[in-house]
């Protein structure tokens, strides 16, 4: 076996990458997440390799495999300096090793690969430019048994040592000269059950008139995660989403309600999206919902004491009314009725904490409203 006279110089490219692939998300789906690095070397250089370990939280680890695909490119020069006629057969050899504590044993192959021979005659030689003795040859190595070592949230380290060399006989006098580089691809992909839910994401959302007076969107997500926003968005046509309130996550059962107070003229079509933005300035949204809202008159008008501590009064015409205070996320604290009176004095069934607050009054006949705001100190 005769070393290689390098000629040419070393290029180490590092690229790594991963992807999951396109299955499932839940439990009892197999799934594959993969780690790859390209090295460009002259063809005996050593090489470290460093890639990330699997991360025992998505799931159940089963195997490790392994794949290297190698291309080698080879030129040479031999020139027969004897008196006499010589017949030399030259072939190149590779052999590539792949260690790593994470594995029991090296993981190797070797082959040849013949380029022929050559009758030369005194002084005579012969040159080959650089071409493709090795093209993506290609060899998987899977580790099942004893996968803890590929466990973790750091990385699996590998040492390649890559030998190629020249196998030439005929004459034990001779010039002779070579060149080559390589190319090899190292894959590791990791085989898993998923054991939960992997992203956090929306899997229901819905909106629809609870009553008269809200509109209730609710919403289920899966695996939401600490410090979420979620923002209600309305509007009168699909194309015009504004923000109506926004609400921070707080849930513990992945299950959320919001009721939307119907406002002042707003009849026939609403449009509803739910926006929701992680902790880390990740967006997503729903699908726009439709609600229809009847048709009917609002007015705005006022209540006292602003602010008010135990109690709020609110004029009216004199006719039945039905008077409801909402919080300012739109949930209905308490309701009362009212017959034959152009005033209601409104008493709070409960301590209000402090915030702002709605009332709103309805006519039991015309279905006209009065709505009016007030704050709690």
């Amino acid at each position: 076996m005769k070393s290689l006279w390098k000629t040419s110089w070393l290029l180490i490219f590092f690229t790594v990458g991963a992807f999951i692939s396109a299955h499932g998300q839940y439990a009892g789906v197999l799934k594959s997440i993969s780690y790859d690095t390209l090295i460009i070397g002259t063809g005996n250089n050593t090489h470290s390799i460093t890639l990330p370990k699997f991360d025992p939280s998505i799931g159940t680890l089963v195997s490790a495999n392994i794949n290297s695909t190698i291309s080698v490119n080879y030129g040479f020069t031999l020139k027969n300096v004897e008196a006499v006629q010589r017949n030399f057969s030259v072939s190149v050899g590779r052999y590539d090793e792949f260690s790593s504590a994470a594995l029991s044993a090296a993981y190797t192959n070797l082959i040849d690969t013949n380029i022929g021979s050559f009758l030369l005659d005194p002084g005579q030689s012969v040159s080959n430019p650089p071409h493709a003795v090795l093209y993506r040859y290609s060899q998987n190595d899977t580790v099942t048994s004893n996968v803890v070592n590929f466990l973790g949230m750091g990385a699996v380290n590998f040492n390649y040592m890559p030998i190629t060399f020249t196998n030439l006989s005929g004459s034990n006098i001779y010039y002779y000269s070579a060149t080559a580089n390589d190319t090899t691809h190292f894959t590791i992909t990791y085989y898993y059950y998923a054991s939960t839910v992997l992203e956090m994401g929306l899997t229901s959302f819905s909106a629809e008139r609870a009553n008269d007076e809200t509109v209730l969107l609710s919403w289920s997500m899966a695996n939401p995660q600490p410090g979420m926003t979620y923002v209600i968005e309305k509007g009168t046509n699909e194309s015009n989403l504004f923000p109506a309130a926004s609400l921070l996550e707080n849930n513990i059962d992945n299950n959320y309600a919001y009721h939307y107070q119907i406002g002042a003229n707003e009849t026939g079509s609403l449009y509803f999206r739910l926006k929701y933005i992680t902790a880390s300035g990740q967006v997503k949204y729903s699908e726009i919902k439709e609600v229809n809202i009847p048709g009917g008159s609002m007015t705005y008008t006022s209540a006292y004491p602003n602010p008010a501590s135990d109690y709020i009064n609110m004029p009216l015409s004199m006719d039945d009314w039905d008077i409801a205070i909402f919080s300012s996320l739109g949930r209905r604290i308490q309701q009362n009725h009212f017959s034959n009176t152009s005033f209601a004095r409104i008493g709070f069934a409960a301590k209000l904490t402090a915030g702002l607050y709605f009332i709103r009054a309805q006519n039991k006949s015309s279905k006209k409203q009065a709505v009016a705001s007030f704050m709690v100190r």
